[in-house]
């Protein structure tokens, strides 16, 4: 039942989750905070669905071998799971650092100060005038914004390939 749930959180609009994001936020004290902006979605339907599917792709020989061997279950995961599905965690965390640096519509919500807006939205703001008015300059940091996504992508580029290629995810 709680599997299900998670596969209907991914079939609504991600706007229905803010109005939750928001009080929860409010709840604990993040309003206009940075944390407002990495707690709510550390944790989302796809990422359950996804690591779910690369641990159940874990063969049970594997870890009927650890048992016999007398690891606990944390060593279970720790020695054989968590290797085994090390390329599908470093996709997921790629995925999850893209939509999160492109995140334009969220932070708008519980950021009000200039100190706790992502950089996205502190380069769409000038857009409207307050802040710069030049073409150049907003294409120049447009551009520099992409730096850590390509940053990102090299550092695990090679599990990234290999999380997609064993997921069969289409992109």
């Amino acid at each position: 039942a709680l599997f299900g749930a998670t596969l209907v959180t991914m079939m609504l609009p991600v706007q229905v989750y803010f109005i939750f994001a928001y009080i929860a936020c409010g709840w604990l004290g993040f309003v206009d905070n940075m944390q407002a902006l990495v707690v709510p979605f550390l944790a989302s339907g796809f990422g359950i669905y996804y690591m779910r599917q690369a641990t159940v792709s874990v063969p049970d020989s594997l870890l009927e071998a650890g048992r016999l061997d007398g690891m606990t279950d944390f060593e279970l995961f720790w020695n054989l799971v968590r290797p085994t599905v090390w390329p599908a965690i470093a996709a997921l965390a790629v995925f999850t650092f893209i939509a999160s640096w492109n995140s334009f519509f969220w932070p708008l919500i519980p950021s009000d100060s200039p100190a706790t807006k992502s950089l996205p939205l502190a380069v769409a703001e000038p857009a409207a005038g307050q802040i710069v008015l030049s073409w150049p300059i907003r294409m120049a940091a447009a551009t520099i914004l992409t730096l850590p996504m390509l940053i990102v992508f090299v550092l695990v580029q090679r599990q990234l390939i290999e999380g997609i290629t064993l997921s069969g995810l289409k992109l």
